[in-house]
């Protein structure tokens, strides 16, 4: 049987396929969490992924007491956030780190809600929802976002949960996820692996997308749509340096330079192997399509 490839399929069908998994994976939530944190979540270095450490939460509340800030009281409080904990706080003399650390009953972990916030991120990197990779720009990662909790809300549905009880704080993890994931670029391959092993047994197969190789053509056919515009026609040839502009920086161009292709595979090559197309190698037993990143023949 031909096997289904992502993310040549339509949005539609890769958010069922998507939500068919979450839904697998979400009845079997306390079992994950021990295989993948045996000895306890907090003390597993997937508990850094959503949470700060309490040197970093004591550094917010010093800025807070220092700069006499107020933190706006919300109807929707985030569960197991130090929102309570800092208002009790700032009424509170200056405590030492000790002190502190003396309240940390406040940060409470959610193990289970926690696990599956990763576990969809990490499989936005795999679907290409939005025809991006790993390397992705933040505008990118806002529209995987919004994939992610599309994903998760119609999963939700599916199994009779209210998902708007706790829509406030997954889209905070979903979005400090990203942020994180950005500024440390956290190991996710045991979280890929396992949504690898669901695609296999479906009879799912991927197809590796870099999005600076599939952008790269799209900035040389502007370029050369703009050398051949008379720069009098104002209006026309405004437009064409601002997609030009969009396609540079979408590829981290900061200057006139422009590489060759040859130059673009060295680059992409440089970076190494992805965690993605690990995952995919150590499931499947080979390289997904379209890696190593080449450019289609003209």
């Amino acid at each position: 049987m031909k096997k289904t490839i992502i993310p040549n399929v339509s949005f539609y069908e890769c958010t069922n396929m998507l939500r068919n998994i979450y839904i697998h994976f979400m009845l079997r939530t306390d079992e994950l969490v021990e295989q993948f944190a045996p000895e306890g979540w907090q003390n597993s270095p997937y508990f850094q992924f959503l949470n700060k450490t309490i040197e970093e939460h004591y550094d917010d509340y010093r800025y807070l007491q220092e700069n006499c800030l107020l933190i706006v009281e919300s109807d929707q409080e985030i569960p197991g956030k130090p929102g309570d904990y800092y208002r009790k706080l700032l009424d509170k003399t200056n405590y030492s780190l000790d002190e502190f650390i003396d309240h940390q009953e406040w940060f409470v972990a959610e193990p289970r809600q926690e696990f599956m916030v990763i576990f969809a991120c990490a499989c936005s990197f795999i679907t290409n929802l939005s025809k991006c990779d790993a390397y992705s720009s933040s505008r990118d990662l806002r529209n995987q976002m919004g994939d992610v909790m599309i994903a998760i809300s119609s999963t939700y549905e599916e199994i009779d949960r209210d998902f708007s009880k706790e829509e406030t704080y997954i889209k905070y993890a979903v979005q400090l996820f990203f942020k994180r994931y950005e500024e440390n670029g956290y190991c996710l391959l045991p979280f890929l692996e396992l949504f690898f092993e669901a695609c296999k047994k479906a009879g799912w197969d991927w197809m590796y997308l870099n999005r600076r190789i599939c952008t790269y053509p799209s900035l040389i056919e502007s370029l050369d749509v703009l050398s051949k515009t008379d720069p009098e026609d104002h209006e026309k040839y405004e437009m064409i340096c601002a997609t030009v502009d969009y396609h540079k920086q979408k590829l981290g161009f900061t200057d006139d330079y422009i590489p060759s292709k040859e130059e673009m595979l060295d680059r992409e090559l440089a970076f190494g192997v992805p965690e993605t197309v690990t995952a995919f190698k150590n499931v499947y037993g080979y390289y997904p399509e379209n890696y190593p990143p080449k450019f289609s023949r003209d």
